[in-house]
Order: C-alpha cells, then structure tokens, then sequence
C-alpha cells in the first residue's frame, strides 16, 4: 500500500527560531532636546569641520555609559576635544562614529524639538534619531572607534 517513510528524530534538523526584532525602544540609546545636543557635540563637531588635516575622515564619536553621553572629535594638529554631557532615558551603552558635519547640521536644524529620540540600530549600521515628525538614519563608522583618553 502507501509507503510511508519514517524519519529518524536525529535526521531532522533543529529549526532554529527567529530572533525577535528588537523594538525602537530597546535599541541601545537615549533621549535628549535638541538644545542640549548641539551643546555637548558642537566643540567637538567645530573641531573636526575647521582641521584640514581630517577632511576625509570627518567623524565623531558618541558614546554613551548610563546617562552621560561623551562626544569626541579629533584634531590632529593640536588634540582631541571630549565635551560630555547628562542624558535623560539612557538605555544601554552605545558606542557609534558618524559623520559630525551631516550631524551638526542634522540636530542644527532641528533646534526647538524638546526631545528627539537617538538610537543605535547595529544590524543596520545607522544611527537613528527620530522627532514627533520625522526619522533619520546617519550611517555609523565601521572602522576603529577612536578612544578617549583620560584627561590629565
């Protein structure tokens, strides 16, 4: 009659369920005005956009340990500029390199947003900052972050 085939439990492949998706939420980030932004990258954003020597590389460095956020730009003619600053709905540690001209001008221009959202999305490489309105992805360095160093 029908041949039906058994299988072996051990012939079978495990199916690996899907990884869930991680919210906008609980992606690692934190939430800030758009004011008190512009304050802690604004040095180090002004550094890096006035050295001829970092025309190609341009970059600055986020990163976030609870709820202080550093920023750091470096100028290689003279040093590095690390301007910190207090975050409000830190979550998790995040440490991202992105363009600084494409994200001054970014949070410039969103002057006036009592919060905007900025999260890391890793499997898409983007630094994500969203307002009420609006979402922006800034693509994140994937070289080698640059350390900061203790100030003496």
């Amino acid at each position: 009659m029908g041949d039906s085939k058994m299988t072996d439990a051990s012939t079978i492949d495990a199916v690996q369920p899907k990884a869930r998706r991680l919210s906008f939420k609980e992606l690692p980030g934190f939430d800030i005005s758009a004011e008190a932004l512009l304050k802690i990258i604004e040095m180090p954003c002004m550094v890096i956009r006035r050295s001829p020597a970092m025309k190609v590389l341009e970059m600055i460095t986020l990163r976030l340990r609870g709820d202080c956020l550093s920023a750091l730009g470096i100028d290689l003619n003279s040093a590095q500029i690390t301007s910190k600053g207090t975050v409000s709905g830190g979550n998790g540690d995040m440490d991202v390199s992105v363009p600084a001209t494409q994200l001054f001008s970014l949070i410039r221009n969103m002057r006036g947003e009592d919060e905007i959202n900025v999260r890391f999305h890793a499997a898409k490489n983007h630094l994500v900052i969203r307002t009420d309105k609006n979402s922006y992805n800034i693509p994140v360095c994937l070289d080698h972050i640059p350390e900061i160093q203790a100030e003496t």
